[in-house]
């Protein structure tokens, strides 16, 4: 229900101060991850390879959904540290500084898993002291951040955690009912991870703020600036007429121990927006996954009520509960084709040869020399697929330098061609490469409106099953018969929530990933 003005002014009218609790909680061993997981990430972030960067990135946003939620120290925060290790830290080769820090960080997170959660356990008594003097009340939190309040809420509650006790985003806090107790797991920032509406302090609409954080994680110093109010009410919200009664509590903080001696990071501080980045929409879908679109990009899409397959903008036409519409081809036959050059031929043949023979001993020299992809080993397949043809291919140079050197070592220049696999060879593999995309692309212009048309024509023809499909499933796949002239299938996923804030570069765009990877790009 929408909380109309008069309502809030008559909640405001009756409230003469704000109370805000602000927990700080510090646990050593904790501590020791996030110091170590920061020195990583700093020691790493100039590197001038992919893999390095890459650690560097997964380090700095490890910790932040612990800092977000009330979650229990267990095999999950162990689990996460090792996702680290996939790209390569324990190799060796990033030096004894940055491997001592990563063992530091997993052999902390082994002591963790026989503690309580303190942030946890003083999250619930609270929780519960106001849900059992019957007190109104309502969670902050990100839509991805359910997983670890619903519990909660359902063992407080008795099973019975709604949907409106929790509020996501600034549009549903402005149409929030006035509640005597509000609840934070996190800094309040302006912009970025932990991003909260500057109405928390500027108009609220609670009579009690309780929020928890961790050591380190600090407000925003400008966090619900009024500009309109005068200088001398810094300390009231509302100007002069809500006093702001602030209490502050440090729990488990003990001066004599080093740990609390070394400065903490605060994860949530923004490092930076990439060159180029442009805004974008977060279009969140279920298993933790999100895509990003451009604002008022087109986007296909299914609504289950009308069952009509549309192109609808982000958050305008396209809403919570549709389905987008993903398409995954594995071949287009428009009626033409591409035949391999002598370069494509030779490294395609070698590739194929060398993954069927070790599979993951190749993968893991091409993620160790900074071959990072998402679904690296269905991309390698995939570009052996078709060895007469020069398409498919890497599609950045670096990644094909990186791909060749290691035919290369593997004996590509000897055992597939006669010719010298010197830089001009690389060069001229690439030139083939961009000549045949060139074309693929020149002809794709021409060919757009047929491919879709023909997707048009095949979800016409699977409406029934499509329909049927989305009432049991929130993510769904439709295979698609090579007698359509398209091989591979149509994806379904169900949109959970759409909301703004995001600065990416373009190539970033209209890729399902985690959210965790997505935060990264948050404004």
């Amino acid at each position: 229900m929408k909380s109309t003005a008069s309502c809030v002014f008559r909640f405001l009218e009756k409230v003469e101060s704000l109370h805000w609790e602000r927990y700080v909680f510090w646990q050593n061993d904790f501590n020791s991850i996030r110091t170590a997981l920061f020195s990583i990430a700093n020691l790493l972030h100039d590197s001038n390879e992919n893999s390095g960067e890459a650690i560097s990135k997964m380090a700095r946003i490890c910790l932040r959904p612990w800092l977000s939620g009330p979650r229990s120290f267990d095999q999950s925060l162990t689990d996460e540290l090792d996702e680290i290790d996939k790209f390569g830290i324990t190799s060796n080769r990033w030096g004894s500084d940055v491997m001592s820090l990563y063992v530091s960080a997993t052999r902390s997170a082994e002591k963790l898993k026989s503690i309580e959660n303190p942030l946890q356990k003083s999250f619930i008594e609270e929780l519960s002291r106001i849900v059992h003097s019957g007190y109104s009340f309502s969670i902050y939190c990100r839509n991805n951040q359910l997983e670890w309040f619903k519990p909660i809420m359902q063992k407080i509650t008795g099973g019975n955690a709604v949907d409106h006790m929790f509020v996501h985003t600034v549009a549903q806090y402005r149409k929030m009912e006035p509640v005597e107790f509000l609840f934070r797991v996190g800094p309040l920032k302006t912009s970025g991870y932990s991003c909260t509406p500057d109405a928390f302090i500027s108009a609220p609409r609670f009579k009690n703020l309780i929020q928890f954080v961790w050591c380190g994680c600090n407000d925003d110093s400008d966090f619900g600036f009024d500009p309109s109010s005068p200088s001398s009410s810094e300390e009231n919200a509302l100007g002069h007429r809500i006093r702001k009664n602030f209490r502050l509590h440090k729990i488990g903080k003990n001066e004599n121990e080093e740990i609390n001696r070394i400065e903490i990071p605060d994860e949530f501080q923004k490092s930076g927006v990439e060159s180029g980045a442009m805004p974008a929409w977060l279009v969140t879908l279920p298993s933790n996954q999100g895509i990003l679109y451009r604002p008022r990009q087109q986007v296909l899409s299914f609504e289950i009520n009308t069952g009509r397959f549309e192109r609808r903008t982000p958050f305008e036409t396209l809403q919570p509960g549709m389905f987008i519409i993903q398409t995954d081809f594995e071949s287009v036959d428009l009626g033409g084709s591409m035949k391999a050059g002598d370069y494509a031929r030779a490294w395609k043949e070698k590739l194929k040869h060398e993954h069927k023979i070790d599979t993951d001993g190749f993968e893991k020299k091409l993620v160790d020399k900074g071959l990072i992809l998402r679904k690296l080993p269905d991309s390698i397949k995939r570009w052996y697929s078709c060895v007469e043809s020069i398409l498919p291919a890497p599609g950045e140079m670096k990644h094909f330098d990186i791909l060749i050197n290691t035919l290369h070592e593997c004996g590509l220049n000897s055992e597939v061609t006669n010719k010298s696999l010197s830089d001009e060879w690389k060069n001229l593999a690439w030139k083939e490469i961009k000549q045949a995309r060139g074309e693929a692309i020149s002809e794709g212009f021409q060919e757009v409106e047929m491919i879709e048309e023909q997707i048009q024509i095949i979800l016409s023809q699977q409406h029934e099953k499509i329909i049927e499909d989305a009432k049991k499933e929130n993510i769904f796949r439709l295979q698609i018969s090579e007698n359509n002239g398209l091989c591979g299938e149509i994806k379904f996923y169900q949109i959970l929530s759409i909301e703004d804030g995001y600065l990416i570069p373009d190539e970033k765009l209209n890729a399902i990933q985690e959210l965790n990877t997505i935060e990264t790009w948050r404004d």
